[in-house]
């Protein structure tokens, strides 16, 4: 799916909602009610959740919309506050929302679930609220590579189960932010970052498997920040 980002005027949201089949075809979905720039997003068990983003008035959107068979447009009840940078991983059918920023500033502890019958439930909130990256194996979500709100890059990682619940999983193989995490298989992996103190730029891929434990880690030829 593509959503949200700005016209090519530079001045107004693109509102259209269009997605991309396995055969290269560009649909038409509908439009948008909030469009939004920097959004995070996720898919799972046939549904593609949008959420989050800064509103073209310069606000932050509480929004979270999910789309289904390529028209299907539903819009969840709000997150309980604006989020900006923020990360959304899957666990079983469930989508997570955790970490980020308000448009006023402020970092949320609040983490948030949609399942794909679009209820919302709140879940046990991050002791250490920042910036995260997350990234699903099937039977968890994983968030990690945390930048706090004191600017700090830290080893803070926190993991939900299946059901929801907040569990442990090992620290990353180095202490980064700007890292990008997505999913591949059934395990969770999150690749280059940067840690300003001492300007240092990494080079790791880090692999949780479905039990959330860290495997060894892979190295990239060329580090680089902020992946796509």
């Amino acid at each position: 799916y593509i959503y949200g980002g700005i016209r090519e005027d530079y001045l107004t949201y693109a509102n259209e909602l269009e997605y991309i089949s396995s055969s290269g075809t560009v649909s038409y979905s509908g439009v948008q009610k909030n469009p939004s720039v920097d959004s995070a997003s996720c898919y799972t068990s046939g549904q593609s959740f949008f959420c989050g983003g800064k509103l073209q008035d310069g606000s932050g959107s509480p929004y979270v919309m999910a789309i289904s068979n390529g028209t299907a447009i539903t819009y969840c009840p709000n997150m309980e506050t604006d989020r900006i940078n923020h990360c959304v991983a899957a666990s079983g059918t469930n989508v997570i929302i955790a970490g980020g920023k308000t448009a006023a500033g402020s970092y949320p502890d609040r983490v948030e679930s949609y399942s794909t019958s679009f209820v919302k439930t709140i879940l046990a909130p991050l002791d250490s609220p920042g910036i995260l990256s997350g990234a699903g194996t099937g039977s968890g979500a994983v968030f990690t590579c945390h930048r706090s709100e004191l600017d700090a890059v830290t080893p803070y990682t926190v993991a939900y189960d299946k059901n929801l619940v907040q569990t442990s999983a090992s620290p990353p193989s180095k202490e980064r932010s700007y890292s990008s995490g997505t999913s591949f298989s059934k395990e969770a992996v999150f690749a280059g970052g940067y840690n300003p103190s001492g300007n240092t730029y990494f080079g790791e891929i880090d692999i949780y498997d479905q039990n959330l434990v860290l495997k060894d880690p892979v190295t990239l030829p060329v580090q680089r920040i902020r992946l796509m």
